[in-house]
């Protein structure tokens, strides 16, 4: 963590898009950000000049909440089905701050139905017992349920 003398100089220099939190960040929003964009959604989401703050195990998870797969295109995606994965991103983003994301509690707080306690591969799957898979993208490891997540691209 550092400080910075002016949060929106930083915010520009650094080239950042809206926090996946902000409010302004609204469901029309996110649809038009997804909708200009090709590519894996895994490396979508992570793209942080176009939606900043979802990190890797944080993709991971809505990802794995929102059962897509990583490699899903997310030109592939309908309009019903990126305003779900809206919903999904904030209700993970949000259970994350509330049990105290970035702490080492987390993962003693974090629901026992999240992939996040078993980003390891070939641990259970805590939805269908499956074993958990890793592929690379982007130079990132992602986790998935093989089952739960199905590659659909």
């Amino acid at each position: 963590m550092g400080l910075v003398p002016d949060a929106d100089a930083f915010i520009a220099a650094q080239r950042l898009g809206p926090d996946a939190m902000d409010s302004s960040l609204g469901r029309g929003a996110f649809l038009e950000l997804m909708k200009a964009r090709k590519g894996h959604l895994k490396s979508v989401l992570m793209n942080q000049t176009l939606l900043a703050g979802i990190g890797n195990i944080y993709s991971d998870e809505i990802l794995f909440q929102a059962h897509l797969h990583p490699k899903t295109l997310v030109q592939h995606l309908s309009d019903k089905e990126l305003l779900a994965l809206y919903r999904t991103m904030h209700r993970v983003l949000k259970v994350a701050v509330e049990r105290g994301a970035g702490s080492e509690a987390l993962l003693d707080r974090i629901p026992a139905t999240y992939l996040l306690l078993h980003r390891k591969e070939g641990e259970s799957c805590p939805r269908c017992g499956a074993a958990i898979k890793t592929l690379k993208l982007a130079s990132r490891t992602a986790y998935y349920c093989p089952r739960c997540q199905r590659n659909q691209s």
